[in-house]
Protein backbone atom coordinates (compact mmCIF):
# COMPACT_ATOMS: atom_id res chain seq x y z
CA UNK A 1 0.00 0.00 0.00
CA UNK A 2 1.14 3.37 -0.57
CA UNK A 3 2.02 5.80 2.28
CA UNK A 4 0.19 9.12 2.26
CA UNK A 5 2.57 12.09 2.57
CA UNK A 6 1.55 13.89 5.73
CA UNK A 7 2.10 18.12 6.22
CA UNK A 8 4.36 19.11 9.57
CA UNK A 9 0.97 19.94 11.70
CA UNK A 10 -1.89 18.43 12.38
CA UNK A 11 -4.52 21.12 11.18
CA UNK A 12 -7.55 21.20 14.05
CA UNK A 13 -10.80 23.29 13.99
CA UNK A 14 -12.04 24.64 17.04
CA UNK A 15 -15.72 24.44 17.50
CA UNK A 16 -15.94 26.95 20.79
CA UNK A 17 -13.52 29.65 18.96
CA UNK A 18 -14.00 29.30 15.47
CA UNK A 19 -10.02 28.91 15.23
CA UNK A 20 -8.00 26.55 13.51
CA UNK A 21 -4.77 25.50 15.51
CA UNK A 22 -2.19 23.26 15.25
CA UNK A 23 -2.04 20.30 17.59
CA UNK A 24 0.98 19.91 19.49
CA UNK A 25 1.42 15.72 19.10
CA UNK A 26 2.76 14.06 22.43
CA UNK A 27 5.85 11.52 20.90
CA UNK A 28 5.60 12.95 17.92
CA UNK A 29 8.97 12.17 16.71
CA UNK A 30 8.50 8.51 17.66
CA UNK A 31 5.08 8.18 16.17
CA UNK A 32 6.44 9.54 12.53
CA UNK A 33 9.89 7.29 13.34
CA UNK A 34 7.64 4.10 13.37
CA UNK A 35 4.91 5.09 10.80
CA UNK A 36 6.51 6.89 8.63
CA UNK A 37 10.33 5.40 8.11
CA UNK A 38 11.35 2.01 6.84
CA UNK A 39 13.05 0.80 10.18
CA UNK A 40 9.53 1.66 12.04
CA UNK A 41 7.51 -0.68 9.63
CA UNK A 42 9.75 -3.24 10.37
CA UNK A 43 10.05 -2.88 14.15
CA UNK A 44 6.62 -1.75 14.85
CA UNK A 45 5.24 -5.37 15.75
CA UNK A 46 6.74 -5.12 18.91
CA UNK A 47 5.54 -1.84 20.05
CA UNK A 48 1.77 -2.47 18.82
CA UNK A 49 1.46 -5.51 20.50
CA UNK A 50 -0.15 -5.78 24.51
CA UNK A 51 3.07 -6.36 26.50
CA UNK A 52 4.41 -3.49 25.62
CA UNK A 53 1.46 -1.44 26.33
CA UNK A 54 1.30 -2.84 29.56
CA UNK A 55 4.79 -2.31 30.65
CA UNK A 56 4.67 1.55 29.52
CA UNK A 57 1.06 1.56 31.64
CA UNK A 58 2.76 0.03 34.63
CA UNK A 59 5.23 2.73 34.62
CA UNK A 60 2.73 5.58 34.29
CA UNK A 61 1.44 4.00 36.95
CA UNK A 62 4.49 4.03 39.50
CA UNK A 63 4.79 6.41 41.95
CA UNK A 64 7.80 8.09 40.24
CA UNK A 65 5.97 9.09 37.17
CA UNK A 66 4.44 11.39 39.12
CA UNK A 67 7.35 13.65 38.50
CA UNK A 68 6.25 13.98 34.99
CA UNK A 69 2.93 15.76 35.73
CA UNK A 70 4.00 19.32 36.00
CA UNK A 71 5.92 18.92 32.86
CA UNK A 72 3.11 17.91 30.84
CA UNK A 73 0.86 20.29 32.15
CA UNK A 74 3.22 23.19 30.84
CA UNK A 75 4.23 21.76 27.74
CA UNK A 76 0.32 20.83 26.74
CA UNK A 77 -0.83 24.02 27.97
CA UNK A 78 -3.64 22.02 29.96
CA UNK A 79 -6.09 24.49 32.06
CA UNK A 80 -6.02 22.43 35.21
CA UNK A 81 -8.42 25.42 37.17
CA UNK A 82 -11.08 22.97 35.50
CA UNK A 83 -10.06 19.83 37.17
CA UNK A 84 -10.52 18.55 40.35
CA UNK A 85 -7.23 19.09 42.50
CA UNK A 86 -3.80 17.27 41.66
CA UNK A 87 -3.21 16.85 45.22
CA UNK A 88 -4.58 13.61 44.48
CA UNK A 89 -2.66 12.21 41.85
CA UNK A 90 -0.67 9.45 42.97
CA UNK A 91 1.00 8.79 39.79
CA UNK A 92 0.62 9.93 35.86
CA UNK A 93 -2.15 7.60 35.17
CA UNK A 94 -3.84 9.38 37.84
CA UNK A 95 -3.68 12.80 36.46
CA UNK A 96 -4.01 11.10 33.14
CA UNK A 97 -8.06 10.10 34.10
CA UNK A 98 -8.51 13.54 35.29
CA UNK A 99 -12.03 14.64 36.45
CA UNK A 100 -13.88 18.01 36.02
CA UNK A 101 -14.63 19.65 38.66
CA UNK A 102 -18.74 20.08 39.09
CA UNK A 103 -20.43 22.02 36.76
CA UNK A 104 -17.22 22.90 34.63
CA UNK A 105 -18.81 20.85 31.42
CA UNK A 106 -22.64 20.37 31.14
CA UNK A 107 -24.44 17.98 28.40
CA UNK A 108 -27.05 19.81 26.16
CA UNK A 109 -30.21 18.09 27.66
CA UNK A 110 -32.61 18.97 24.64
CA UNK A 111 -33.93 15.94 23.52
CA UNK A 112 -33.11 17.14 19.78
CA UNK A 113 -29.67 17.67 20.51
CA UNK A 114 -26.83 14.57 20.06
CA UNK A 115 -24.02 15.86 22.28
CA UNK A 116 -20.33 15.29 22.50
CA UNK A 117 -19.89 12.33 24.28
CA UNK A 118 -15.92 12.75 24.66
CA UNK A 119 -14.17 15.94 24.80
CA UNK A 120 -12.01 15.43 21.70
CA UNK A 121 -11.57 15.61 18.14
CA UNK A 122 -14.34 14.49 15.95
CA UNK A 123 -15.16 13.42 12.17
CA UNK A 124 -18.44 12.92 11.18
CA UNK A 125 -19.54 11.52 8.15
CA UNK A 126 -23.24 10.55 6.73
CA UNK A 127 -23.02 6.91 5.77
CA UNK A 128 -21.61 4.08 8.14
CA UNK A 129 -21.07 1.71 5.12
CA UNK A 130 -17.30 0.91 4.06
CA UNK A 131 -15.83 3.92 3.72
CA UNK A 132 -13.05 6.24 3.58
CA UNK A 133 -12.65 9.23 6.48
CA UNK A 134 -9.70 10.49 6.00
CA UNK A 135 -8.15 7.55 4.99
CA UNK A 136 -9.43 5.98 7.72
CA UNK A 137 -11.69 2.43 6.97
CA UNK A 138 -14.82 2.81 8.58
CA UNK A 139 -16.40 -0.88 7.73
CA UNK A 140 -19.50 -2.24 10.31
CA UNK A 141 -18.67 -6.05 9.63
CA UNK A 142 -15.04 -5.26 10.48
CA UNK A 143 -15.55 -2.44 13.38
CA UNK A 144 -18.20 -4.56 14.96
CA UNK A 145 -19.19 -8.18 14.77
CA UNK A 146 -20.46 -9.20 11.53
CA UNK A 147 -23.84 -10.09 12.53
CA UNK A 148 -24.23 -6.75 14.47
CA UNK A 149 -22.56 -4.54 11.17
CA UNK A 150 -25.36 -5.68 9.47
CA UNK A 151 -28.42 -3.53 11.74
CA UNK A 152 -25.67 -0.20 11.14
CA UNK A 153 -24.78 -0.30 7.41
CA UNK A 154 -27.07 2.72 6.64
CA UNK A 155 -27.01 5.14 9.24
CA UNK A 156 -24.31 7.57 10.27
CA UNK A 157 -20.59 7.54 11.39
CA UNK A 158 -18.69 9.57 14.34
CA UNK A 159 -15.31 9.49 15.08
CA UNK A 160 -13.66 10.87 18.52
CA UNK A 161 -10.16 11.13 18.88
CA UNK A 162 -9.00 11.95 22.30
CA UNK A 163 -4.87 12.88 22.05
CA UNK A 164 -2.81 12.37 24.69
CA UNK A 165 -3.76 15.78 26.15
CA UNK A 166 -7.58 15.26 26.10
CA UNK A 167 -9.40 14.61 29.21
CA UNK A 168 -9.79 10.48 28.76
CA UNK A 169 -12.99 9.86 30.30
CA UNK A 170 -16.17 8.95 27.55
CA UNK A 171 -19.82 9.60 28.42
CA UNK A 172 -23.38 8.47 27.31
CA UNK A 173 -25.02 10.77 24.61
CA UNK A 174 -28.68 10.16 24.87
CA UNK A 175 -30.84 8.40 27.89
CA UNK A 176 -31.50 4.15 27.08
CA UNK A 177 -30.50 0.75 28.30
CA UNK A 178 -27.85 -1.38 26.80
CA UNK A 179 -28.51 -4.10 24.62
CA UNK A 180 -25.43 -5.89 24.58
CA UNK A 181 -21.68 -5.91 25.14
CA UNK A 182 -18.66 -7.52 23.99
CA UNK A 183 -14.88 -7.23 23.34
CA UNK A 184 -12.58 -7.80 20.13
CA UNK A 185 -9.37 -8.90 20.59
CA UNK A 186 -6.64 -6.78 18.47
CA UNK A 187 -3.54 -4.53 17.99
CA UNK A 188 -2.75 -1.17 19.91
CA UNK A 189 -1.69 0.78 16.95
CA UNK A 190 -1.59 4.42 17.15
CA UNK A 191 -4.89 6.33 16.68
CA UNK A 192 -3.01 9.39 15.39
CA UNK A 193 -3.53 10.75 11.85
CA UNK A 194 0.72 9.50 11.64
CA UNK A 195 -0.23 5.83 12.01
CA UNK A 196 -3.83 6.43 10.02
CA UNK A 197 -1.77 7.83 6.54
CA UNK A 198 0.36 4.18 6.87
CA UNK A 199 -2.20 1.83 8.50
CA UNK A 200 -6.23 2.69 7.35
CA UNK A 201 -7.52 -0.23 9.05
CA UNK A 202 -6.36 0.99 12.38
CA UNK A 203 -9.62 1.14 13.81
CA UNK A 204 -11.25 -2.22 12.78
CA UNK A 205 -8.21 -3.78 13.50
CA UNK A 206 -7.07 -2.49 17.10
CA UNK A 207 -8.16 -3.91 20.35
CA UNK A 208 -11.99 -2.80 20.80
CA UNK A 209 -15.19 -3.00 23.19
CA UNK A 210 -18.42 -2.64 21.39
CA UNK A 211 -21.84 -1.75 23.44
CA UNK A 212 -24.91 -1.58 21.78
CA UNK A 213 -27.41 0.76 23.54
CA UNK A 214 -30.87 1.54 22.18
CA UNK A 215 -31.52 4.91 23.28
CA UNK A 216 -34.62 6.79 23.42
CA UNK A 217 -34.01 9.66 21.16
CA UNK A 218 -31.48 8.35 18.01
CA UNK A 219 -32.37 4.64 18.37
CA UNK A 220 -29.73 2.20 18.28
CA UNK A 221 -26.36 2.62 18.16
CA UNK A 222 -23.04 0.81 18.14
CA UNK A 223 -20.78 2.53 20.73
CA UNK A 224 -17.35 1.62 20.54
CA UNK A 225 -14.21 1.80 22.40
CA UNK A 226 -10.91 1.28 20.23
CA UNK A 227 -8.16 1.19 22.54
CA UNK A 228 -3.89 2.24 20.97
CA UNK A 229 -0.37 2.67 21.58
CA UNK A 230 0.43 2.29 24.86
CA UNK A 231 -3.26 1.63 26.11
CA UNK A 232 -3.58 -1.37 27.02
CA UNK A 233 -6.57 -0.79 29.77
CA UNK A 234 -10.10 0.42 28.79
CA UNK A 235 -12.06 0.33 31.93
CA UNK A 236 -15.75 0.31 32.01
CA UNK A 237 -17.03 2.66 34.87
CA UNK A 238 -20.77 2.07 34.52
CA UNK A 239 -22.55 -1.45 34.92
CA UNK A 240 -26.00 -0.85 35.46
CA UNK A 241 -28.68 -2.01 32.09
CA UNK A 242 -29.65 1.51 31.91
CA UNK A 243 -27.71 4.85 31.57
CA UNK A 244 -28.70 8.63 31.42
CA UNK A 245 -27.09 11.82 29.17
CA UNK A 246 -24.20 13.01 29.96
CA UNK A 247 -23.82 9.68 32.88
CA UNK A 248 -20.01 8.45 32.77
CA UNK A 249 -19.31 5.23 30.79
CA UNK A 250 -15.53 4.90 31.42
CA UNK A 251 -12.18 5.93 30.71
CA UNK A 252 -8.36 5.37 28.62
CA UNK A 253 -5.49 4.66 30.80
CA UNK A 254 -2.12 6.53 29.29
CA UNK A 255 -2.38 7.36 25.40
CA UNK A 256 -3.71 8.77 22.76
CA UNK A 257 -7.64 6.75 21.86
CA UNK A 258 -10.50 6.86 19.67
CA UNK A 259 -14.47 6.52 20.47
CA UNK A 260 -16.29 5.21 17.29
CA UNK A 261 -20.24 5.72 17.51
CA UNK A 262 -22.64 4.20 14.62
CA UNK A 263 -26.37 5.07 14.51
CA UNK A 264 -28.57 2.46 12.84
CA UNK A 265 -30.51 5.24 11.00
CA UNK A 266 -29.37 8.55 9.64
CA UNK A 267 -31.14 10.29 12.94
CA UNK A 268 -28.59 13.27 13.32
CA UNK A 269 -28.44 16.80 11.45
CA UNK A 270 -24.78 17.28 11.80
CA UNK A 271 -23.57 21.30 12.85
CA UNK A 272 -22.53 22.22 9.77
CA UNK A 273 -18.74 23.53 10.51
CA UNK A 274 -17.90 20.21 12.03
CA UNK A 275 -19.67 18.52 8.69
CA UNK A 276 -17.84 21.18 6.61
CA UNK A 277 -14.45 20.49 8.23
CA UNK A 278 -14.71 16.61 7.91
CA UNK A 279 -15.65 16.60 4.68
CA UNK A 280 -12.25 18.36 4.24
CA UNK A 281 -10.21 15.94 6.46
CA UNK A 282 -9.98 18.43 9.24
CA UNK A 283 -10.91 17.00 12.44
CA UNK A 284 -13.41 19.63 14.69
CA UNK A 285 -12.32 19.81 18.75
CA UNK A 286 -15.51 19.71 20.74
CA UNK A 287 -16.16 20.17 24.62
CA UNK A 288 -17.68 17.63 26.30
CA UNK A 289 -21.90 18.30 26.24
CA UNK A 290 -21.43 20.52 23.21
CA UNK A 291 -24.11 19.54 20.82
CA UNK A 292 -22.65 17.76 17.43
CA UNK A 293 -25.95 18.19 15.84
CA UNK A 294 -29.94 18.00 15.80
CA UNK A 295 -31.94 15.36 15.69
CA UNK A 296 -33.43 14.75 12.10
CA UNK A 297 -36.80 14.64 11.18
CA UNK A 298 -37.31 11.62 9.66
Amino acid sequence: MKRLRLSNTIRIYDLETDKYFDEKVFGEWFLKWLYQSRSGSLLGFLFTKLPFSMMYGALKSSVSSKAQIQDFIQTYEIEMDEFKSDSEYKCFNDFFIREFKSGVRSFDLSLDSFPAFCEGRYLVYNSSQKTNIKNTIIDPFELISPTDGADFISGQVIVARLAPVDYHRYHYPDDGVIERQYDVDGLLNSVTPYALASKPDVLVTNKRRITILKTEEFGRIAYIEVGALTVGTIKQTHHDTQFKRGQEKGYFLFGGSTVVILTEKKVIDFDSKILENSKKGIESFVKLGRPLGKKRNL
